[in-house]
């Protein structure tokens, strides 16, 4: 690869397809890094693990875990939550939280919830680097807001990324 080439750009132009589950994007943590693999063979990931060689921290909020991906020499680590199905902190032991009308558990966080989250943090230190990044566009605002143009494409066309761009800066 040339030095002064931009490993980002490079990235964020790979089309790839997503999937989607209770209406949230989602991209495969294994169809990223084969992508990434293909053109730098150097790329790596470490899984963090806590003191006693588990991969996950607790603490009084829930369980995360977190994961680091180097590529090009560039790293991005990405801590994640462990979450339930209404989105929910986890943690070792099931708990009871109140909504406007009723009252909710919380399952306590099983092995399989760990390795999920672990593979979205994976998932989600690859889009740092470009690819795929567009699908974690609008996470972290409400879900109540009324945005233009807040449907996710199948496919990723970065020249239609430019354009829509480039239209809402005229």
């Amino acid at each position: 690869m040339e030095e002064n080439k931009n490993y980002f750009t490079e990235l964020n132009k790979i089309n790839c397809e997503t999937s989607e589950k209770n209406k949230l994007t989602y991209i495969s943590w294994s169809d990223a890094w084969t992508e990434v693999k293909k053109i730098h063979s150097d790329a790596n990931y470490t899984i963090y693990e806590n003191d006693e060689w588990f991969p996950f921290w607790e603490s009084k909020f829930g369980i995360d875990c977190k994961v680091w991906v180097t590529i090009n020499w560039i790293e991005h680590i990405v801590r994640l939550p462990v979450m339930d199905w209404a989105n929910k902190s986890m943690k070792s032991n099931a708990y009871t939280y109140k909504t406007k009308y009723w009252e909710k558990t919380c399952e306590a966080a099983t092995q399989f919830d760990i390795n999920k989250t672990t593979q979205r943090a994976f998932a989600k230190a690859i889009a740092m680097h470009g690819i795929w990044l567009y699908v974690f566009r609008w996470e972290d605002l409400p879900e109540d807001m009324d945005l233009p143009n807040k449907e996710k494409p199948k496919y990723f066309n970065y020249e239609d990324l430019v354009q829509t761009v480039e239209a809402g800066n005229n």
